[in-house]
């Protein structure tokens, strides 16, 4: 009589674009993907069969994903950790685990446990409830003030243009229990993001870093190559791989730095599928989703390399007077047969990234424009292209 190993069945919390793009990476190895999704009528809530409704934030519902899964993972990073942490004493595998991913989920924790290896920060400080805020360096291009927690997509970071300001948005994240960074404002900043992921066992792969764009702290797009010698670029890929093992992460770890005067500077990390790795569905041979699902469930991992000679990713962002993508699909894929769309079955409000759009060609900068007039298009606006200023 022949036998059959059970699926493996994957608890994933949290129902947007990283859940609803992990579920063809799941279909492929025959995985069940149980997705906890806030809202059935958006993300992943829309095409995968596995999401059920329930609140990512409602203990009860997080515990009955965890009984009806073997392993539980995140779409997202906003999460109680010790509520993550029962449901590791419960017998159920958390990947990540909830001790390393407090350094995702708070900055400050990021640079308390990366003391004694060899990263680099921007200069900063750290400011906790309760402190004043000291006298800073005399920085020539000012602050950066940053929650150290909850802050993502340009939510979080603040740009002072005055010392009372400063002092004001330090004194308010303070009064809520939330440890401020403040951080020296950089300029003319190049920025890169090298995704590594790792098993139980610390076997790992490196995807090759990208150079990403940011506007108004959102990733608006990225190329790869991203066009690093090849030292800094080695140096690059070994500091993000040394963070991913000195935290212990299982899954896939983003690490986002930058780079200033040749130095690589860590900005901070994800530990879960990323933005900057979207591009790796049509461009390399294993995506991000396919291999953080392997990762999680501990099969041996996939080939990261590159298939193409330059990719462009941009992202469709909404706007206040955003229409929905699919009602611009038509006009947008006429634009460029060749680029690659996904929308994400979101309803548009501004700043919110309601799909991707990927382009392969021979040149990185020829991608992402040709990547980025698409997105433009589906965002129903005419933003300025990608490096251009708003």
């Amino acid at each position: 009589m022949t036998t059959h190993t059970k699926r493996p069945t994957v608890g994933m919390i949290g129902g947007g674009q990283l859940a609803r793009m992990s579920h063809p990476a799941a279909i492929a190895l025959d995985l069940e993907l149980l997705v906890l999704c806030a809202d059935m009528a958006q993300g992943a809530g829309l095409v995968v069969p596995g999401a059920v409704h329930g609140d990512p934030d409602d203990p009860d519902d997080v515990r009955s994903l965890a009984d009806k899964s073997d392993v539980i993972t995140l779409d997202h990073e906003l999460v109680d950790l010790d509520l993550l942490e029962q449901l590791v004493d419960g017998g159920t595998p958390v990947r990540p685990g909830p001790h390393s991913l407090e350094a995702a989920v708070d900055k400050s924790v990021l640079r308390d446990r990366l003391q004694g290896l060899e990263v680099q920060f921007a200069d900063h400080m750290v400011v906790k409830p309760g402190q004043q805020l000291p006298d800073l360096p005399d920085w020539p291009e000012g602050a950066v003030v940053k929650a150290a927690r909850g802050g993502y997509d340009g939510r979080g970071v603040w740009f002072p243009e005055s010392q009372s300001e400063l002092s004001c948005l330090v004194g308010k994240i303070t009064a809520n229990g939330t440890t401020a960074i403040v951080e020296e404002r950089l300029p003319e900043l190049f920025e890169v993001a090298v995704m590594v992921v790792r098993r139980p066992n610390g076997e790992a792969v490196i995807y090759d870093p990208v150079r990403t764009f940011q506007r108004d702290g959102i990733c608006v797009g990225l190329q790869a190559p991203a066009g690093l010698d090849p030292a800094l670029e080695s140096e690059v890929k070994g500091l993000a791989h040394s963070i991913a093992d000195h935290l212990d992460v299982v899954g896939i770890c983003a690490a986002e730095m930058f780079i200033h005067n040749g130095q690589p500077l860590v900005s901070e990390i994800a530990q879960r599928p990323h933005n900057s790795g979207h591009h790796t569905i049509e461009a390399a041979t294993t995506s991000q989703f396919e291999n953080h699902l392997r990762a999680v469930v501990d099969l041996p991992l996939g080939d990261p390399s590159l298939l193409v000679p330059a990719v462009g990713m941009a992202n469709i962002l909404g706007s206040s007077d955003s229409v929905a993508p699919m009602d611009l699909l038509a006009q947008a894929t006429s634009l460029d047969p060749a680029a690659k769309v996904h929308l994400y079955g979101k309803t548009p409000r501004p700043g919110r990234k309601l799909g991707h759009v990927t382009v392969i060609d021979q040149e990185p900068e020829d991608a992402l424009r040709r990547a980025t007039a698409v997105a433009n298009v589906l965002a129903g606006s005419g933003s300025p292209s990608v490096g251009e200023t708003s």
